[in-house]
């Protein structure tokens, strides 16, 4: 069974509970609702309120395959997170990123070894107003890649919490079924499924195929 770790503590990051965490989970969406409402709602609006428990109810019933961790944080006073999913994907079948209008360039320092971060700009005419943008950091072993997705979000969150992203990014280590320690040997274009997708990046991609 693979394991992902972190050898040190996650802040701002909240994980989300895994399926068989059952005592984690019981209590997890009221605790970090309860610290998000308290830095950026402190007058209790009822939207905001709403959009919290509907992100968090999402989070813990939705779990893709493949998915080893699901880190979200609230950099911004907004109900919608800076969310980084790791998972796992086989390395046959890869599909160039540049048709999904990603710009690679070198993901040079991780404890895997090098890696390719891809990343996309949405325009704020194609992403209601407000430019966004997504990337996915692939460390290939050639049999199977770690890819760390960042999820589509607003271009001034991205900016506030990309060296957190790095952080957790240096903080882990992955094992696999064998307990081998994973390394990256190269790295290929790969497009993640549909699973991995909040609806909004789904409804993005499909418009922008239309």
């Amino acid at each position: 069974m693979w394991s992902l770790r972190f050898d040190s503590e996650l802040e701002p990051w909240a994980i989300v509970p895994e399926a068989h965490e059952q005592e984690r989970r019981e209590g997890w969406a009221d605790a970090v609702a309860t610290a998000v409402e308290e830095r950026w709602n402190p007058g209790g609006a009822v939207e905001f309120s709403q959009g919290i428990d509907a992100v968090l109810r999402t989070l813990l019933e939705r779990r893709p395959a493949g998915v080893l961790r699901d880190l979200v944080t609230w950099p911004l006073p907004m109900a919608w997170p800076a969310r980084v999913t790791f998972l796992l994907m086989r390395s046959e079948g890869a599909v160039d990123w540049g048709d999904r209008g990603y710009r690679s360039t070198v993901y040079p320092d991780s404890p895997f070894g090098a890696g390719v971060q891809y990343t996309r700009r949405t325009p704020a005419d194609e992403a209601g107003n407000e430019e966004s943008v997504d990337s996915v950091i692939v460390f290939d072993r050639g049999d199977v890649a770690l890819c760390v997705r960042v999820h589509i979000m607003p271009a001034n969150m991205y900016l506030l919490v990309i060296g957190e992203i790095a952080d957790a990014i240096s903080a882990c280590s992955l094992t696999d079924d064998e307990g081998r320690l994973f390394h990256a040997s190269g790295a290929e274009h790969r497009v993640p499924g549909d699973d991995d997708m909040w609806p909004v990046a789904l409804s993005e991609t499909a418009a922008a195929h239309d």
